[in-house]
Protein backbone atom coordinates (compact mmCIF):
# COMPACT_ATOMS: atom_id res chain seq x y z
CA UNK A 1 0.00 0.00 0.00
CA UNK A 2 1.71 3.39 -1.24
CA UNK A 3 1.75 6.55 1.58
CA UNK A 4 -0.31 9.64 0.70
CA UNK A 5 0.30 12.90 2.11
CA UNK A 6 -2.97 15.30 1.94
CA UNK A 7 -0.90 18.62 2.36
CA UNK A 8 -3.21 20.93 0.40
CA UNK A 9 -6.78 23.02 1.65
CA UNK A 10 -8.64 20.74 -0.23
CA UNK A 11 -7.64 17.65 0.41
CA UNK A 12 -7.22 18.11 3.89
CA UNK A 13 -11.22 19.37 3.71
CA UNK A 14 -12.21 15.89 2.19
CA UNK A 15 -10.40 14.07 4.35
CA UNK A 16 -12.85 15.39 7.20
CA UNK A 17 -15.55 15.29 5.24
CA UNK A 18 -14.57 11.49 4.49
CA UNK A 19 -13.52 10.75 8.14
CA UNK A 20 -16.68 12.41 9.59
CA UNK A 21 -18.92 10.71 7.59
CA UNK A 22 -17.11 7.16 8.11
CA UNK A 23 -17.47 7.86 12.11
CA UNK A 24 -21.04 9.33 11.87
CA UNK A 25 -21.82 5.78 10.01
CA UNK A 26 -20.20 3.46 12.64
CA UNK A 27 -21.94 5.67 15.23
CA UNK A 28 -25.26 4.61 13.58
CA UNK A 29 -24.54 1.46 14.40
CA UNK A 30 -23.99 2.00 17.84
CA UNK A 31 -20.18 2.16 18.56
CA UNK A 32 -19.58 5.22 20.52
CA UNK A 33 -16.92 7.84 20.43
CA UNK A 34 -14.29 7.80 23.64
CA UNK A 35 -15.15 11.40 24.44
CA UNK A 36 -18.62 10.76 25.18
CA UNK A 37 -19.82 12.95 22.65
CA UNK A 38 -21.38 12.31 19.73
CA UNK A 39 -19.83 12.67 16.14
CA UNK A 40 -22.55 13.68 14.73
CA UNK A 41 -23.11 16.36 17.36
CA UNK A 42 -19.72 17.43 16.36
CA UNK A 43 -20.06 17.98 12.93
CA UNK A 44 -23.57 19.83 13.53
CA UNK A 45 -21.05 22.11 15.60
CA UNK A 46 -18.48 22.48 13.33
CA UNK A 47 -20.65 22.62 10.11
CA UNK A 48 -23.42 24.70 11.10
CA UNK A 49 -26.08 21.90 10.32
CA UNK A 50 -29.45 21.37 11.89
CA UNK A 51 -31.41 18.41 11.61
CA UNK A 52 -31.15 14.71 12.62
CA UNK A 53 -28.01 12.00 11.91
CA UNK A 54 -29.67 11.16 8.68
CA UNK A 55 -29.71 14.77 7.33
CA UNK A 56 -26.01 15.30 8.47
CA UNK A 57 -24.86 12.29 6.53
CA UNK A 58 -26.95 14.05 3.19
CA UNK A 59 -25.20 17.33 3.62
CA UNK A 60 -21.82 15.47 4.11
CA UNK A 61 -22.31 13.31 1.11
CA UNK A 62 -23.98 16.93 -0.69
CA UNK A 63 -20.24 18.69 0.61
CA UNK A 64 -18.32 15.37 -0.87
CA UNK A 65 -19.81 15.28 -4.01
CA UNK A 66 -19.68 19.26 -4.78
CA UNK A 67 -15.64 18.78 -3.42
CA UNK A 68 -15.25 15.97 -6.08
CA UNK A 69 -16.68 18.08 -8.96
CA UNK A 70 -14.35 21.05 -8.51
CA UNK A 71 -11.54 18.53 -8.44
CA UNK A 72 -12.56 17.68 -11.92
Amino acid sequence: MADTIVDTPEGIQMYYLLAWRGAIRLEAKGLKHSSGRSVTAHVKKVLCIKGNRDKVLAELERRIDAAKEQRS
